[in-house]
């Protein structure tokens, strides 16, 4: 079926209905320096972070947030990087174009919108980050267990005239 929305003589990667990873991955090896030598794999799993944080409702904000901690992880001091508000803009508004240009590839074809990867909860995605991989471990068997059928049971109001 020929796109309604993606002209064929396209003059961007938008409107050639192009991936955003690949611009993402211009526009961090801009702002981290061409000459610092990043691999384009730390790039590539730097510019998904990027997509995921956008998918899940972030703002330039925390995209500027995590670019900080990126150059902190990659020992760059920030002095020696462009103005990190601006590369987030260029950052957040890249990843959005991208998902907004698909979902509406797909509402054109009848296709429903993408949904964003589920989130784990926020314990989990603490324990994953905080715990070694040993106490990880025995964190979820701990956890297995915890969830017996009767940690279930939910209190009753204090006002329930049936335990007066």
């Amino acid at each position: 079926m020929p796109s309604i929305i993606v002209p064929r003589d396209a003059d961007n990667w938008v409107d050639r209905g192009e991936p955003d990873l690949p611009q993402l991955v211009t526009v961090l090896r801009h702002f981290l320096g061409p000459e610092r030598g990043i691999g384009v794999e730390r790039l590539e799993d730097a510019a998904r972070d990027i997509q995921g944080l956008v998918w899940g409702d972030a703002t330039e904000s925390h995209v500027s947030g995590y670019l900080r901690r990126l150059g902190e992880e990659l020992s760059i001091d920030e002095n020696e990087l462009p103005p990190r508000r601006l590369a987030a803009s260029a950052l957040w508004s890249i990843a959005k174009l991208g998902i907004v240009r698909d979902n509406a590839v797909r509402a054109l074809k009848g296709q429903p919108a993408a949904q964003p990867i589920a989130r784990p909860p926020l314990s989990e995605w603490l324990a994953a980050r905080l715990l070694s991989p040993e106490e990880l471990e025995a964190w979820r068997r701990e956890r297995s267990v915890d969830r017996h059928p009767s940690s279930d049971i939910r209190p009753t109001a204090l006002n329930d005239e049936s335990e007066l």
